[in-house]
């Protein structure tokens, strides 16, 4: 009865409750009509719905009086969101939901249908065009709706697969569970959202589902498991088929093999002239699932339930199981300099994915070079395009993303410590000056920021402290003189509220020099070491013969160097 099958037709997406989906825009239809698919989802999902009676006039000029269903849904188009009373009349057998006068005229908009596209009367420039129509299947049987017909207390205890349109006696091979096992709410809601699913979305999902079944990775099963699939489009325009396996994530015991820290790769990421740079291509899917568990994989889509024979993205302890076979590959070859992170590799290889011969090469957001480690200059440059902070929120999203370079900014917690106070949930919010010069200063710092030399065991560390009311700061140096010294790696904290009360300042200048020696422990540990103060008194601190209390803090190693510096 509602179908939109003739071409031209003003078809638009729209988003109800995060599923998407075709709807037809009708300039006939005073009211909008919810058709069939619309109905079930809403149902599913619990909607409730309103009963009264509606005058209708219909094509055939005839007037006639009938029972309704109505329900107020957010319908979102454009980026838009508006709140429409769909109407589902008795006995309606359309699939596709008409969107009446009373949607065009709430969303201001405007079809050209000459030129086959739409637009927000305020924005006439911006141009959208009609979706693509696709025939929807249409059986002769209504679909009774009715106060009976849709429960918001009772819900079915498995709904098939396919369309409706295919009998559900005769389809007990299509559920995703076994005969009088139900199906919780938020399985079925997921399977909602696959039945109207966007047209170019299903397109790519079926390649996606061939490739795999080409290159056996997967095949179709029948599980009591079903997670449902998650598109992610991609740069390059095709989609990466991900599967939520949240509710599996839930259950699944951890494991406990730890992934490597970027500190240290990157501490590991010796100077080179020319280095090369792998990416695996499909690295999860060269792994085997144990065939007990690749029931507990499945998923379903529009076009039936599916097992991984080979590891998928998305599983609890797939990154660590990745990791743990990629750290046994690499500890075969000890003798080469090769670091890696999960699928992430530097080394010599073949794939078509290497880079060779490169006297510089990306790697974890960042830049090693034979000069050094560099901030990746494509990163930073939109944060300074960050306007100033309106709520705490926006604050900690700032200050996060700071604090991933911090290593690269000297004194960052000093610079940092206003911002830090506002973000405290017990500090009401007050942005003022003082706030704003600190907010600046940090984006400042991450216009130009310095390049860290990567460690030379074979030279001498220099470690420089400086400390303030309110931070302790350091930086750990390389060079063969003074001229020559590059910085590895700044470091800061802000001072306890305990430090900054009882703590004098020779004692405060001493704790700088004992937090940056553990603080480098990693680089320094059994080289030689100078640390560089222009507090006098810490040069008496090394000559005490019995220090006590604070005073008597380890120096952390007998090859520690103090200097004095005018």
């Amino acid at each position: 009865m509602f179908t939109c099958l003739t071409s031209p037709v003003a078809l638009l997406d729209i988003e109800v409750y995060e599923a998407t989906g075709t709807v037809c825009a009708d300039t006939g239809a005073s009211q909008s009509l919810g058709g069939e698919l619309m109905f079930k989802f809403l149902r599913n999902r619990g909607q409730k719905f309103s009963e009264f009676h509606l005058a209708m006039c219909l094509a055939d000029d005839q007037q006639s009086t009938s029972l309704v269903q109505k329900v107020t849904v957010p319908i979102t188009v454009g980026l838009r969101t508006f709140q429409i009373d769909l109407i589902f009349l008795p006995h309606a057998k359309g699939y596709r939901t008409l969107l009446g006068v009373d949607f065009l005229r709430t969303s201001g908009i405007v079809m050209d249908m000459r030129n086959n596209f739409w637009y927000f009367g305020d924005k006439p420039s911006f141009r959208i065009p009609f979706s693509k129509d696709v025939p929807l299947p249409v059986d002769d049987s209504p679909v009774e709706i009715n106060s009976s017909s849709c429960p918001t207390n009772s819900i079915p205890s498995e709904i098939p697969l396919h369309s409706n349109t295919v009998d559900e006696t005769e389809t007990n091979d299509l559920h995703l569970r076994e005969e009088g096992q139900a199906l919780n709410i938020e399985e079925r809601n997921d399977l909602m959202v696959l039945l109207i699913m966007k047209v170019k979305m299903k397109e790519h999902l079926r390649k996606e589902i061939d490739n795999l079944l080409a290159h056996n990775i997967i095949e179709e099963c029948e599980s009591p498991y079903a997670a449902p699939v998650v598109l992610v489009p991609k740069s390059n325009g095709t989609v990466r088929l991900c599967i939520d396996y949240r509710k599996l994530n839930a259950i699944t015991i951890p494991g406990k093999y730890p992934l490597p820290l970027m500190d240290v790769l990157l501490h590991d990421a010796k100077s080179t002239a020319f280095m090369s740079t792998l990416d695996l291509k499909s690295g999860y899917h060269q792994v085997e699932v144990n065939p007990a568990d690749q029931d507990k994989t499945a998923f379903v889509c529009p076009f039936g339930t599916f097992r991984y024979k080979r590891m998928p993205f998305g599983l609890r302890n797939a990154p660590a199981t990745f990791q743990r076979l990629m750290d046994q590959f690499r500890n075969g070859l000890p003798n080469v300099n090769i670091l890696v992170y999960l699928d992430d590799i530097v080394v010599l290889s073949e794939t078509e994915k290497c880079k060779f011969v490169c006297s510089r090469v990306k790697y974890l957001g960042l830049w090693i070079t034979p000069k050094g480690i560099e901030v990746d200059q494509d990163k930073t440059a939109p944060i300074q395009n960050i306007p100033s902070p309106r709520n705490l929120k926006q604050l900690q999203s700032f200050l996060q993303t700071c604090s991933w370079y911090r290593k690269f900014i000297p004194n960052f917690s000093d610079i940092a410590r206003p911002l830090c106070n506002l973000s405290k949930k017990s500090t009401a919010w007050k942005w003022s000056e003082i706030e704003q010069q600190a907010f600046q200063t940090l984006k400042q710092c991450l216009i130009t920021p310095p390049i860290l030399r990567q460690v030379d065991p074979k030279k001498p560390f220099i470690i420089r402290t400086d400390t303030s009311s309110y931070a302790l700061g350091a930086v750990l140096l390389q060079g063969e003189s003074p001229t020559d010294e590059q910085p590895v790696e700044y470091a800061s904290r802000l001072l306890s509220s305990a430090e900054k009360k009882n703590y004098s300042t020779t004692e405060r200048e001493a704790l700088a020099v004992v937090w940056a020696l553990n603080k480098f422990r990693g680089y320094i540990e059994g080289a030689e070491i100078t640390v560089a103060s222009d507090h006098q008194p810490l040069k008496w601190l090394m000559n005490l013969t019995s220090p006590t209390g604070r005073l008597a803090l380890s120096m952390g190693t007998s090859n520690t160097i103090l200097q004095s510096e005018d």
